[in-house]
């Protein structure tokens, strides 16, 4: 399993190269001079907002943890800091559970609260990719037909299938770990329920709000990218790039979903009739965005362990 990702980072590479190589360098330098920075700024201050709404359904679905503002807004960063190694922010997912677990004696609640705010969030992903597409005058499917000839999967793609395969079989074959698995999953399912008894509804309306707000932060960013770059789309266009974007980099075959999201943001806005050297530098700029907040996650973690790190040697010399 040390080789997966590996494999990941080569198929984001290849996803990436992909996306570049049709693109004129020479207009792509052109589309970055010209970008407009008030509209620019306009992006990365929807973006921060979406930090905002992320901290705020933390607080509505974790409201039995009782945790402040500021350990929240840790808790999102952080964990966007380990999102950034899994596709579909199951880094996050990952480390907030374990964070919480020391507090409730087990990963099964905050895990199964975890999933309930994700699950209310992706729902509200597909509702709008689906209504984004009826309202949409073109046919998408004939579309991309029309511009990605048919292609066998890649056989990266069949190396981390099978190696997932592999550990599923190997975990299988082992009859203490399968029971342990079984009770733990037990466990889960208890935890899951009572959770989804415990909502009331008000909490249930919130998470809903709040998701559809984050929605339409992120249809914000790609708006104003966009007119960064000298183009419009209108709404319904921004939260089509934005869900199906989104939505794609759930697929478990690249790292962080680098190369998939650019790769969609690409195509779909190109299909919007976008120049592609402007689609790609919107989709980059996006990308850019990620990074930045995964990198003050990964800044305030750092911090926290030089500073436990020079106590415990204050503490030695004392």
């Amino acid at each position: 399993m040390r080789y997966v990702p590996l494999v990941k980072l080569a198929i984001a590479a290849l996803l990436l190269t992909l996306v570049l190589r049709p693109a004129e360098w020479g207009v792509l330098r052109q589309s970055l001079a010209g970008l407009r920075l008030g509209l620019l700024g306009l992006g990365i201050l929807s973006f921060l907002l979406i930090a905002v709404v992320e901290v705020w359904r933390l607080r509505t679905a974790l409201a039995g943890f009782a945790l402040g503002w500021v350990e929240l807004l840790r808790l999102h960063l952080v964990g966007t800091f380990f999102g950034s190694c899994l596709p579909g922010r199951f880094g996050a997912d990952l480390y907030q559970t374990r964070y919480l677990s020391s507090r409730a004696g087990g990963f099964e609640r905050p895990l199964s609260l975890i999933v309930l705010m994700r699950a209310v969030g992706l729902l509200i992903l597909a509702v709008a990719a689906l209504v984004s597409i009826a309202m949409h005058d073109r046919e998408l499917d004939v579309w991309l037909g029309s511009q990605v000839s048919p292609r066998s999967p890649s056989p990266l793609f069949f190396v981390v299938l099978g190696l997932t395969a592999l550990l599923a079989i190997g975990i299988g074959a082992r009859s203490g770990i399968r029971s342990a698995v079984r009770s733990r999953l037990r466990a889960f399912r208890r935890e899951l329920l009572n959770s989804l008894r415990a909502l009331s509804g008000a909490r249930l309306a919130v998470l809903v709000l709040l998701s559809i707000l984050q929605l339409a932060l992120r249809a914000s960013v790609i708006g104003s990218l966009v007119a960064a770059v000298g183009f419009s789309v209108d709404s319904a266009e921004a939260v089509l790039v934005t869900a199906l974007g989104t939505l794609l980099t759930l697929v478990p075959i690249s790292f962080s979903g680098i190369g998939l999201r650019e790769a969609a943001v690409t195509a779909l806005l190109h299909y919007l009739e976008i120049p592609y050297e402007d689609a790609v530098v919107v989709a980059l700029l996006g990308r850019g965005l990620m990074i930045l907040v995964a990198g003050l996650g990964g800044l305030w973690l750092i911090t926290e362990m030089l500073t436990r790190h020079s106590r415990s040697l204050s503490e030695e010399e004392t």
